[in-house]
């Protein structure tokens, strides 16, 4: 009877750490998601003013 306690609390252990890595990668990918929609909802400056500065001139 130990050996079959053993078999399921090793089971019951191994299925808490596999939905803690699911939860961390559906949570990572969700703000990488998040990340990405909001550096593209930003307005960006042309190249020329990034590169040059509003002058115009180096």
């Amino acid at each position: 009877m130990a050996d079959l306690d053993v078999g399921y609390m090793t089971r019951g252990r191994q299925i808490v750490e596999c939905d803690l890595a699911r939860r961390m990668a559906v949570e990572t990918l969700l703000a990488e998601r998040e990340a990405i929609d909001r550096s593209r909802a930003r307005p960006r400056s042309s190249f020329r003013v990034r590169a040059f500065g509003r002058e115009g001139s180096p």
